[in-house]
């Protein structure tokens, strides 16, 4: 099924606040703005949550949470099964924050961080800011083991701009959803960029993050044929006229 277009969400957005846009779809398909911030800033709810309950090795020596200074591992757990109690999960932030700290509480469960989520987080000592290290691991976390599908609109115009590597890059959203051209096609249609990711699935009997090898995410006959589909009209329609083959 494919998800309701809301550019007209961003770009309001984006007038208000005269910066672009940056925030994520939740699971069923709402736009969820992210306060406006970069996904590795860490001047909203979300980052601070992560950097709080972030496990990370410095030199081989495993730090639980970046604020937690004097490493106490038993009240570590206990703020994280407070914390995630408290939580309103009334709200799409509140729902946001629930899965992350639920991720977080798995991740624990075996009392083995980087086995269980199958990934390892590393500092360098002599990094300038660990904080800012940390957090480019955030939006990868959430896209492959929460299913919030990131959008980034570099610019309030539509307009590719040079982002700082020599590439120019579009309007894009980067999922790990199976299926994601269909879920995605009304966003395809009008010059959107898709970038994927393997996604990440909660194992309860072991208890751990397993990568998901039962599906192709996009290797697939029915998103080839939908993707061929995009490319054609993208090609033969104008922009302006492409509403019309929403689906």
């Amino acid at each position: 099924m494919s998800i309701e277009y809301q550019e007209k969400q961003i770009l309001c957005y984006e007038k208000k606040y005269k910066r672009p846009y940056v925030g994520y779809f939740t699971p069923n398909g709402n736009l969820l703005d992210f306060n406006g911030e970069k996904h590795s800033s860490y001047n909203n709810k979300i980052a601070q949550d992560f950097l709080t309950y972030i496990s990370y090795k410095v030199n081989d020596e495993i730090k639980h949470g970046y604020y937690n200074t004097k490493d106490n591992y038993s009240k570590f757990l206990s703020n994280l099964c407070r914390q995630i109690d408290r939580i309103d999960r009334t709200t799409e932030l509140g729902e946001f924050e629930y899965n992350l700290l639920m991720f977080f509480e798995r991740a624990y469960g075996n009392n083995d961080f980087f086995n269980t989520i199958s990934r390892s987080i590393n500092i360098v000592d002599n990094d300038i800011s660990i904080k800012k290290v940390l957090l480019t691991n955030l939006k990868d976390i959430c896209i492959q083991y929460l299913g919030y599908d990131s959008v980034e609109r570099f610019d309030s115009s539509g307009k590719k701009i040079n982002i700082g590597n020599g590439i120019l890059k579009p309007r894009l959203i980067s999922t790990a959803y199976p299926n994601a051209t269909e879920r995605y096609y009304n966003y395809l249609l009008m010059e959107w960029e898709l970038q994927r990711f393997p996604r990440y699935l909660y194992n309860p009997e072991k208890g751990i993050y397993e990568l998901d090898e039962e599906i192709a995410f996009y290797e697939n006959s029915y998103e080839e044929e939908l993707d061929e589909e995009i490319k054609s009209i993208r090609k033969l329609i104008p922009l302006e006229e492409r509403y019309s083959y929403f689906r």
